[in-house]
């Protein structure tokens, strides 16, 4: 998947491609990271934080789903 595909390259260190293969690959790495950290160190504490990050990244992923149906790229 796309997800997948953009990881790889964001790990060989090719941020562009990367994010031209999917561009919510960043957000979701970094919800991932500090979502677990902040559950961890602050528990329940933590909720509102991890809660206004999926919101964010969610929305990430649905304006590029969007983009890609309705906007024509080369790929």
């Amino acid at each position: 998947c796309g997800f997948q595909r953009s990881l790889l390259l964001l790990l060989k260190g090719d941020w562009q491609k990367s994010f031209d293969m999917y561009p919510p690959t960043v957000p979701l790495l970094i919800t991932f990271i500090v979502g677990l950290s902040a559950n961890y160190w602050f528990g329940k504490r933590s909720d509102k934080l991890i809660k206004t990050l999926y919101l964010i990244t969610g929305s990430i992923v649905v304006i590029n789903y969007a983009y890609k149906m309705w906007i024509p790229h080369p790929h």
